[in-house]
């Protein structure tokens, strides 16, 4: 049974909250609509691959879902893993509860949660690394929750979108694939953050498919010709990494 560091400071139509009761209003970003999935978004090659990957890697009895957001990939993971769910929204957070009865879902701060250590499988970071101002903060706050094998899975758009590889060709400024976005990374960006915060990265997987024939050809033509080179770099987007918790 997953366990608490700490008491609830409210209860909200059956749901603990572990933020101060007053701004629950002003964080609640999905009273309204989602901001940041669309019925055009989930039909998309994009997020197809990334809910396609994040199943593949995901280990373990216990999964934390952090940033759930109303629960969709929260309800996949519920297939076959014990799962905890946890956003800043309690609209969205009433609407995961709804979607995946068997899952347990509480109100809280993705970068200080309120689980007691070392009490997940896996954590998963599903597209919430791209809006955070501290990533730092996030992936210690999961090193933290992470058993002695656990592991982490990020997903996150990648900078190295062949949109923005064909825009930087021509002289023109990236651009991210949305304005909530803080950044979006490069894989070899990621990697670093991975190791400053104590993680060992075990793999990085990208979707190369796009929604058109040209494109993927593209992304798939940029791929072969870094490997060709000995280059680092993945293209294609989004990009799940998959990395361990490095314990002294």
């Amino acid at each position: 049974m997953i366990e608490f560091d700490r008491k609830p400071q409210g209860i909200m139509d059956g749901i603990e909250v572990f933020l101060p009761l007053g701004p629950i209003g002003r964080l609640d970003e999905y009273q309204q609509r989602n901001p940041y999935r669309t019925d055009v978004t989930k039909q998309s090659v994009w997020d197809q691959a990334r809910f396609k990957m994040i199943l593949e890697e995901t280990e373990g009895r216990d999964v934390l879902d952090l940033g759930s957001g109303e629960g969709e990939l929260s309800s996949a993971l519920a297939c076959k893993h014990q799962v905890e769910g946890l956003d800043i929204s309690i609209s969205a957070v009433r609407m995961a509860k709804s979607l995946v009865p068997d899952a347990h879902f509480v109100v809280g701060d993705a970068n200080d949660p309120p689980y007691g250590a070392k009490q997940f499988d896996t954590v998963v970071l599903a597209n919430i690394f791209e809006h955070v101002e501290s990533p730092c903060t996030l992936l210690r706050a999961a090193h933290r929750l992470l058993r002695e094998e656990g592991r982490l899975v990020i997903s996150t758009p990648s900078r190295y979108k062949t949109r923005n590889m064909r825009r930087a060709l021509m002289g023109r400024p990236v651009m991210l694939n949305s304005p909530h976005h803080v950044t979006e990374y490069t894989n070899g960006q990621v990697e670093e953050l991975l190791r400053w915060c104590g993680f060992s990265l075990v793999t990085a997987k990208t979707n190369l498919r796009c929604n058109t024939m040209m494109g993927t050809a593209l992304a798939y033509g940029m791929q072969i010709g870094a490997r060709l080179i000995g280059s680092h770099i993945q293209f294609g987007d989004p990009t799940v990494y998959v990395a361990r918790p490095i314990r002294s």
